[in-house]
């Protein structure tokens, strides 16, 4: 029996409780001893990791999967509905991002697939080859890696396995969503939080994951548009927009750098930016209910920062970038 937030041990108060309120002798937070006696209590219907009795494969679950992604994208509605209070199901709260990444992931590598063998065809004139060599091997484990590396070689060289170039859209992301959990664990254990800021691993676990809900929405984006990248080849119609020569072209007309403010990735990570400081902000506020939460924040939105350049300068092109635009 535990305190919500920090974990403490709280048998002996229990013992001797008075009334329905009580308070952390730790980290100071209020609660209701209904809560610590039965956490099940406050059990959300829309929440994936508070799925109890249904099994993953089933339509509820992915229900559920669908609604908490949803949920994730306004985190003043998500944080003012899950706290401290409510318990965490660390087994299902992993499967999140599996079970919502892996099904598109599928959809996205047959699409690449299809695609490949569409080009290979029109490089045979139209007809394909008939010996089931190296080549299609490559181009059908090519497209399942696709994103992450590449089979290169063949089978009289030998095969050998090359990681895919460094992408700051994925690496900067994917970077500062690993290290910003881990730096608020940091945080709320030192003295920069006070009495009132230490956080259980398993909430900032939670919000860890649960804040990773853009790497789904950027694989739904590229598996819509590799499927309709696909479709078009029969019906030319269905081809995904180019979006960069006409925001070039809008980015001349504003008069400004058209390099930079004509590429869709950085309007992306700007959208993305400003809604990992909202995730997080709430997190602390709403979610962790700390009573430092500005100082914490503001920490933590600096390491963000310094994970992102890091993460940043893997990306050759990315560099360039910036140093044109600051040249």
């Amino acid at each position: 029996m535990g305190c919500p937030r920090c974990g403490y041990d709280l048998s002996g108060a229990a013992a001797v409780r008075s009334g329905e309120r009580g308070v952390c002798s730790e980290c100071g937070l209020e609660f209701l001893w209904a809560d610590v006696l039965d956490p099940s209590r406050r059990r959300s219907r829309w929440l994936y990791d508070h799925a109890v009795t249904e099994k993953w494969w089933r339509r509820p679950r992915i229900w559920r999967a669908i609604r908490t992604l949803a949920a994730s994208a306004a985190p003043w509605w998500f944080w003012k509905r899950v706290d401290v209070h409510q318990p965490v199901g660390v087994g299902r709260l992993l499967l999140w991002l599996v079970v919502l990444i892996v099904p598109l992931h599928v959809a996205w590598s047959v699409s690449i697939t299809v695609i490949r063998l569409a080009l290979l065809k029109d490089a045979y004139f139209g007809k394909m080859p008939k010996i089931f060599g190296t080549e299609y091997e490559l181009m059908l484990v090519n497209s399942w890696c696709y994103q992450i590396g590449e089979l290169v070689g063949s089978r009289a060289t030998g095969l050998s396995w090359r990681w895919m170039p460094a992408d700051a859209s994925a690496t900067i992301p994917l970077g500062v969503s690993i290290g910003v959990p881990a730096m608020l664990l940091i945080l709320t254990r030192s003295r920069a939080a006070g009495r009132g800021g230490r956080v259980r691993a398993v909430h900032v676990l939670r919000a860890g994951i649960y804040g990773m809900s853009w790497a789904v929405a950027w694989y739904l984006f590229w598996t819509v548009r590799s499927i309709l990248t696909m479709l078009s080849l029969w019906w030319p119609g269905l081809e995904p927009p180019r979006l960069a020569p006409w925001m070039q072209i809008q980015a001349v007309k504003w008069g400004v750098n058209h390099q930079v403010f004509g590429n869709p990735r950085v309007w992306l990570g700007a959208m993305w930016v400003a809604w990992l400081g909202a995730w997080w902000w709430f997190a602390l506020r709403r979610g962790f209910m700390l009573k430092r939460s500005l100082g914490v924040w503001i920490l933590l939105m600096l390491a963000a920062l310094l994970v992102g350049v890091a993460c940043a300068m893997r990306d050759k092109a990315f560099v360039r970038m910036v140093s044109e635009w600051v040249g």
